[in-house]
């Protein structure tokens, strides 16, 4: 796959290029200054559209990935829009009811993500809103790779830290929500065109959502869910496309809650380029 040439090297500090010397150095170091600044403002605008989308605190299970790996020292960027768990919902819910499916919600979230080895990648996933600001830490191994295939498993943990001003307004002073997560994915990708891969994977999540309100009991309620996933992703100079789709099952107990649909897309940008 072909990479976008985005490199971070800094100017000489006195300004020059050394131009008479060696044209084509000057030449490689402005377009190195040109494309930092155009990450730069691509990064600044993926964070104000997060911001203004920006729907209530919840948590994101989707894949959006695949079996590819960055590589050493590659960093990139990412905007999504998925549905994700609605966390206050959840933490309201009666575990009685098995037949009321649980609460999802549409939102977005931005992701960082590093290569640290040729087959490992770290990536945080960010998600702001009035309620509260969840997160999530993530990191793949890849198991397998040739030409047309690969493999990698992934293993993840999140929290949601609830505004507090936001709940007093709502139940009174010392309201509180917090939740944290826990997830693992197998993840299946093979190569179908030039620059394109289709990805089968397989996750499950477990949350744990704690609530506290005036005048109740604390509670700290568990939830179980998991699900497939088909990720279409198409990667070309360093910008990526994923479409994804699926369904997921959440468990209660021994009974198999509603199966429901999900989706996804994201943009990636590559920042650097490969040594």
């Amino acid at each position: 796959m072909e990479h976008m040439e985005l490199a971070f090297t800094c100017p000489p500090k006195d300004g020059s290029f050394d131009s008479a010397g060696d044209p084509g150095r000057a030449r490689a170091l402005r377009l190195q200054i040109r494309g930092r600044g155009i990450s730069c403002l691509l990064f600044f605008v993926l964070i104000t559209l997060m911001l203004i989308l920006s729907a209530c605190a919840g948590f994101d299970v989707s894949v959006l990935d695949t079996a590819e790996t960055l590589g050493k020292g590659q960093y990139e960027i990412a905007y999504a829009i998925s549905p994700g768990i609605d966390v206050v919902e959840w933490s309201d819910r009666d575990e009685a009811e098995t037949d009321d499916p649980p609460s999802t919600l549409s939102m977005n979230f931005l992701e960082l993500r590093y290569g640290i080895e040729d087959d490992i990648d770290g990536s945080l996933r960010i998600i702001p809103s009035a309620e509260g600001i969840s997160g999530k830490l993530l990191f793949k191994k890849q198991l397998f790779r040739d030409e047309e295939f690969s493999s990698a498993i992934g293993l993840g943990a999140g929290a949601m830290i609830g505004n507090r001003g936001y709940w007093d307004s709502l139940y009174g002073s010392g309201s509180d929500r917090h939740a944290f997560s826990a997830q693992a994915q197998y993840m299946l990708t093979r190569d179908i065109l030039r620059y394109s891969s289709i990805t089968l994977a397989g996750r499950a999540n477990m949350q744990w959502i704690y609530s506290e309100q005036p005048g109740y009991a604390e509670e700290l309620k568990e939830f179980y869910h998991g699900g497939l996933r088909v990720v279409l992703s198409r990667t070309f100079k360093g910008l990526t496309m994923m479409l994804e789709g699926g369904v997921e099952v959440p468990f209660y107990d021994i009974y198999f809650g509603n199966v429901y649909p999900w989706g996804g897309m994201m943009m990636a940008v590559k920042l650097n380029k490969k040594k």
